[in-house]
């Protein structure tokens, strides 16, 4: 089984290039959530990794924002932003997510919207350091005559002391992503705050 990660730069540049495609009211909406993607994305990466005395040891907290998918190559591939909503349970070190509502784009620039809900799930908050989270995302995607299969390693940060947020990307070497049956390079980024 092949299994290839596409950097988070890569789907930045990809959807810089996608601003103005396919049908106006599809790029418009595409547009803003890309710029809100962006935006949080950058703020999150400007943020140091949180204290690990910063990280609490009672409550729940929950962080919404974006999540982008890119699956394929630049001749055959999609890019889809979505919602994402992360909770974190700081007694129990539990971390559950939903990523869903995705729209975007093939690479003959037709827009899309998906249905389907990825689940993150067996989220844990501190597996490796305290202020580290990590999880499978699981589920399948439909649109415009495509299926898209995930079965992801997410590895993220909590981010800025006190917590502004979490992010983080899925891993090349655990993860697995199908284009309509057939394996192919993937990757999810994940902004909350």
């Amino acid at each position: 089984m092949v299994k290839v990660c596409t950097h988070p730069t890569l789907i930045l540049a990809f959807l810089m290039s996608l601003t103005a495609c396919g049908d106006i009211k599809g790029a418009i909406e595409f547009s803003n959530a890309r710029d809100d993607f962006i935006a949080r994305r950058a703020a999150l990466d400007g943020r140091f990794n949180t204290a690990y005395l910063g990280v609490p040891d009672t409550g729940e907290s929950t962080y919404t924002g974006e999540a982008s998918l890119a699956v394929g190559t630049k001749s055959n591939g999609i890019v889809l932003i979505g919602d994402a909503s992360i909770t974190v349970d700081f007694e129990t070190n539990a971390v559950t997510g939903l990523l869903d509502n995705f729209s975007g784009f093939d690479t003959n620039k037709d827009f899309s919207e998906y249905a389907g809900v990825l689940v993150l799930q067996d989220g844990v908050l501190g597996a490796v350091n305290p202020n580290d989270v990590q999880g499978q995302i699981v589920g399948v995607l439909t649109g415009d005559g495509n299926v898209i299969g995930v079965d992801a390693f997410w590895d993220g940060h909590l981010k800025g002391t006190p917590i502004y947020g979490i992010s983080g990307d899925t891993m090349a070497a655990d993860s697995t992503f199908e284009l309509n049956g057939t394996v192919v390079i993937g990757v999810i980024v994940i902004a909350v705050d």
